[in-house]
């Protein structure tokens, strides 16, 4: 099987993809969804094939985007989506920015402090996203925890801080969009 370069980002590292559904432990005035018939929803957009922004049609888009959207459509809900950030994302919860937040959300116990989990419906292990002729060369974390090898790391979540454990030597990139690291791969 071929492996999609957007379903990994960078040295796409990720973890449990969960979509985060937020308590009232929030900082913010709670407000009912179903009598206000208004949800608003927070995610990155730089997470495919979870969420992404497409600039092409203006929107979000991605699995989760769908979910959301057939979820508000089956309970007569209006959808309103708000950018955050993966430094942000728990902030912005208790903060109120937003009453769900979606987009392979990795469990952290930080994350869990201010919302709940919905079940988890997906889940892989954290893997390198590299060039075809690099695959022999960059197979084991000893191999890749070079000052040889460049990281592309998104900032804020579980991704950077694998790599600040695991590549202490290697040359590390912050890409502030995930979508900007597999094409960087691809161009060295």
């Amino acid at each position: 099987m071929r492996k999609k370069p957007w379903l990994l980002a960078g040295l796409v590292l990720t973890g449990v993809a969960a979509w985060m559904i937020w308590n009232q432990q929030t900082d913010a005035k709670a407000h009912d969804i179903f009598e206000d018939h208004k949800l608003v929803v927070g995610t990155t957009g730089d997470y495919k094939p979870f969420t992404y922004w497409n600039e092409e049609r203006n929107r979000y888009q991605g699995f989760d985007i769908d979910v959301i959207q057939a979820f508000a459509k089956a309970a007569n809900l209006d959808v309103t989506f708000v950018k955050t950030t993966w430094p942000t994302l728990s902030e912005d919860t208790k903060s109120g920015k937003f009453d769900i937040a979606v987009g392979g959300i990795t469990k952290k116990v930080e994350r869990e402090v201010v919302g709940d989990f919905t079940s988890s419906y997906f889940s892989f292990q954290k893997a390198p996203l590299v060039k075809k002729k690099d695959v022999e060369r960059l197979n084991s974390l000893a191999a890749i925890n070079d000052p040889a090898v460049k990281i592309g790391v998104n900032p804020g979540g579980t991704n950077e801080a694998f790599v600040k454990k695991h590549f202490p030597k290697a040359d590390v990139t912050v890409f502030e969009n995930n979508l900007y690291i597999p094409k960087a791969v691809k161009s060295g």
